[in-house]
C-alpha cells in the first residue's frame, strides 16, 4: 500500500486512514498478506505520513514495514526501492501521489508486467481535472509526470478508482460513533476523523464526508458489494490532462451502504481476535 496517510496528522483528508485499517484488519484475520506500507507527499508530508501509518499499525496490533517515500515530485526514495522489489504476484494499491511508483518502474523497467496495480483518480462525468470544476483531481494533479507515465505502462492489472465513483462512500457523525465501538481501530480511526468532519461542516456546511480510499481497498479484499468494473473512458478533460487515449478499467458501481457494512465487519472480527 503506498499512502499518503494524514490521519493522525494536524490537517489532510483522512480517508487513506480507512483503507489501511481496512488493510490491517484483514491481514490481522489472515485474509490479506500486506507485503508492506510506503508513504508519499501529498496530504502531508511523508514523513509525517509515516508516523500515521506506523501508529495505526499499532492500534491493529499488526507488524508491519513502513517505508518513508518521496517528499516531492520527481524523487526516488526507500519506497521507490522497496517497491521495485515487490515480488510477482502482489498488488499495489496506490493512495496518493504516483511518485514513488514512477520513480520505480523507472529503476526496474519489468515490474509493471509482474505487480496488480490499483489506483484512486480520475473521473468519469466532471467537465475538468482541476479546481473549481468538480470533482478537484488531487493524487494525480500533485506529480502529473508521474500519473502520466505510470498510466500508460503495461501493467499485469490494471483498476482505476475514479473519484466521482468512490466519493458515495461517505462517513457522518452516526458513523463515526459505529467506528469508535468497533475495537481498539476503530476508535483510532473515530477520534482521528473528527476533525475532519468538523472541517466539512465549516467549509462545505456537510455533515459527512468522503471516504474516498476505501472502496479500492475493500475491493482489493473482495470486500466490496456489488461492485462493477467495466473498460471505460475517463472525462475528456482528465484524459487530456493524462493524455490517455484509451479505456482504462475502472469501478463505475458499487453497493455504499454495504461497502460501510462489509467495512464494519472486517474491523468488528478484528476486535473479537484480540
Amino acid at each position: 500500500m503506498d499512502t499518503d496517510i494524514a490521519l493522525g496528522a494536524r490537517r489532510g483528508d483522512v480517508d487513506d486512514g480507512f483503507a489501511l485499517a481496512a488493510i490491517l484488519a484483514a491481514a490481522q484475520g489472515g485474509r490479506a498478506d500486506l507485503a508492506g506500507v510506503s508513504t508519499v507527499f501529498g496530504n502531508t508530508t511523508a514523513a509525517e505520513s509515516q508516523r500515521c501509518a506506523r501508529a495505526l499499525c499499532d492500534a491493529a496490533a499488526v507488524a508491519c514495514r513502513v517505508v518513508p517515500g518521496a517528499e516531492e515530485p520527481g524523487r526516488g526514495s526507500a519506497a521507490s526501492e522497496a517497491i521495485a522489489d515487490l515480488p510477482a504476484g502482489t498488488e499495489l494499491l496506490c493512495l496518493g501521489p504516483l511518485t514513488n511508483v514512477a520513480a520505480a518502474c523507472a529503476a526496474e523497467p519489468a515490474l509493471p508486467g509482474r505487480l496488480s496495480l490499483r489506483v484512486v483518480g480520475g473521473n468519469l462525468s466532471s467537465r475538468g481535472p482541476l479546481a473549481p470544476l468538480w470533482p478537484f483531481e488531487f493524487n494525480f494533479a500533485k506529480d502529473r509526470a508521474a500519473a502520466r507515465a505510470v498510466l500508460r505502462l503495461p501493467w499485469k492489472a490494471l483498476t482505476l478508482y475514479p473519484l466521482d465513483v468512490v466519493r458515495r462512500l461517505r462517513a457522518d457523525s452516526s458513523r463515526l460513533d459505529r467506528l469508535a465501538a468497533a475495537g481498539p481501530l476503530g476508535d483510532a480511526l473515530a477520534r482521528g476523523s473528527r476533525r475532519w468532519l468538523a472541517r466539512a461542516m465549516r467549509l462545505r456546511h456537510s455533515r459527512s464526508f468522503p471516504i474516498w480510499d476505501l472502496p479500492p481497498a475493500l475491493d482489493a479484499l473482495g470486500a466490496l458489494p456489488a461492485a462493477r468494473h467495466v473498460s471505460s473512458d475517463l472525462a475528456a478533460g482528465i484524459r487530456r490532462f493524462l493524455r490517455l487515449r484509451r479505456p482504462v478499467p475502472c469501478l463505475v458501481d458499487f453497493d455504499p451502504d454495504g461497502a460501510w457494512e462489509s467495512f464494519l465487519a472486517i474491523l468488528g472480527k478484528s476486535a473479537l481476535r484480540r
